[in-house]
């Protein structure tokens, strides 16, 4: 990467939990930072609307790397058919829109980095899974596989595209907010049996693999953003209840999740046994591998 010119970063869904994070990294980093948003309120906001397919063409020329985070929210609200469409939606429609406007551009950027999911692998029980394993079956796996299709359309404007499988990412906020007014009171417990597996990455780690992944211009297609090192639920519980120093008596049976999720439970309860292989063959290196190191990390800070 050219260190002696300023780049320019665009990132849609950046007022969110990974977007922020990405922000503060790149602009600590002297990078021109712009982001994609329904309501504009500054001049570093570039007005965009999926649904009615509305964006501000002209500001999207000059672009050195895209990252799109942008998309329905799947851990809140029950999963009612109106909800499964805005995951769809925000996903596949809001990405092929992106594309086909970036495609558009006299300078269209040359790197695309597209998020995506480990739901993409469905449920697998203790399957060890890399980037070559092949897709599940679930309404979430069905979504990412589009998602990922759409993603990879940017090749044609001959941007490098790449598709990052996020695991649960941890810091302050995201899924570990919902998880701290109960765990902090001793009242966080582990779901069901606790044995199936969770893929989780440090956000830490994340953004410094999205820079990675820029820098390296050989990386393209799928990359699983998770910790080398997946636990089972029951070890993730014990891990944070210990980070807090709080007890956890509670086992949570599916059908509460279900109550409160619906069709979502089924994502909730999921074991995906994700490994960052692909990113470790090429160099990337971890800072909280360890989900007791990163636990307690964060908890740290709060």
């Amino acid at each position: 990467m050219d260190v002696q010119t300023t780049k320019r970063i665009l990132i849609s869904g950046w007022s969110g939990f990974v977007g922020h994070a990405l922000k503060d990294q790149f602009s600590s980093q002297g990078m021109e930072v712009y982001g994609l948003s329904r309501n504009p309120s500054s001049e570093f906001e570039i007005a965009w609307d999926y649904e009615t397919q509305q964006i501000d063409q002209e500001k999207l020329e000059n672009f050195d790397l895209v990252i799109h985070l942008s998309g329905e929210n799947i851990a809140s609200g029950f999963w009612t058919e109106e909800k499964k469409q805005k995951i769809y939606q925000s996903r596949v429609k809001g990405t092929q829109f992106l594309v086909e406007s970036l495609s558009q551009c006299e300078k269209p950027p040359s790197t695309f980095i597209c998020a995506s999911a480990i739901g993409y692998y469905g449920d697998r029980g203790e399957e060890v899974l890399n980037e070559d394993s092949i897709a599940g079956k679930s309404f979430l796996s069905k979504v990412c596989v589009e998602w990922e299709a759409e993603a990879k359309k940017a090749e044609s404007m001959g941007a490098r595209v790449v598709m990052l499988r996020f695991g649960i990412v941890l810091g302050k906020g995201g899924a570990l907010s919902k998880m701290l007014p109960t765990f902090s009171k001793g009242l966080g417990g582990q779901l069901g049996d606790g044995q199936q597996y969770m893929s989780w990455i440090d956000l830490r780690d994340l953004c410094r693999m999205v820079d990675f992944v820029w820098q390296h211009s050989d990386i393209e297609g799928p990359i699983n953003a998770t910790s080398p090192n997946p636990v089972s639920n029951q070890v993730f519980t014990k891990a944070l209840s210990d980070a807090l120093d709080k007890p956890t008596l509670l086992r949570i049976p599916k059908i509460a999740v279900k109550a409160i999720l619906g069709e979502g439970a089924e994502e909730a309860f999921a074991s995906v046994r994700a490994l960052p292989e692909k990113i470790q063959s090429l160099g990337f290196q971890f800072e909280y591998p360890k989900i007791e190191q990163s636990l307690q990390s964060i908890v740290e800070q709060l």
